[in-house]
């Protein structure tokens, strides 16, 4: 059986648990939605830096310093090079961070900042490739998630007033809920 596209275009919010679980388990309807039409947006409710090892955090952290000191200096006027230095001495505090011993020792905001954006800008590239514009991505870092996967908190009112809050702003009149199901075996 064929469906065929409907002619009422809807705003359509989908809650995704990380970036990335929108795309894992609904691509293809992500894609589809925007073909036919509807207004497509996407809530990230963590950051998922957990998921970025810190390998690939230093290799962004060395991207922004080459492009600082080689493409920005050069472009820069007098006005902006002390921004600039000030950029290059934070750069080289996150550069240090991956010298640490320990995976615990690297376990700080900077990093974590760092991984953040990482995973926000892969979420946003990904809903680019679908024709989704990066600007109806939502990354809302609930505080339901913590920052460790085993130390989830209940949800508290923050985590509704931010929910609610972006259902005023987007008054959806479709919504999915995105994920990937975990099976474990219970002895």
């Amino acid at each position: 059986m064929v469906r065929r596209p409907t002619t009422v275009k809807h705003k359509v919010l989908i809650f995704s648990p990380h970036p990335d679980d929108d795309v894992i388990s609904m691509g293809g309807t992500l894609k589809k939605l925007h073909d036919e039409g509807h207004e497509v947006h996407v809530a990230y409710m963590t950051s998922g830096s957990n998921g970025v090892p810190d390998l690939e955090a230093r290799k962004y952290v060395n991207f922004m310093k080459d492009f600082t000191n080689e493409y920005c200096w050069k472009k820069a006027t007098s006005e902006n090079k002390g921004f600039i230095n000030d950029f290059n001495k934070l750069l080289d505090e996150a550069d240090k961070i991956y010298d640490l011993p320990k995976e615990e020792e690297r376990k700080t905001d900077l990093n974590w900042q760092i991984k953040k954006y990482i995973r926000s800008s892969e979420a946003k590239i990904a809903l680019n490739f679908l024709g989704i514009p990066s600007s109806r991505a939502y990354c809302l870092n609930l505080p339901f998630y913590g920052t460790n996967h085993f130390n989830r908190k209940n949800p508290t009112e923050e985590d509704y007033e931010q929910i609610r809050t972006l259902l005023r702003l987007i008054e959806p009149t479709v919504i999915f809920a995105a994920g990937t199901l975990y099976f474990r075996q219970v002895i």
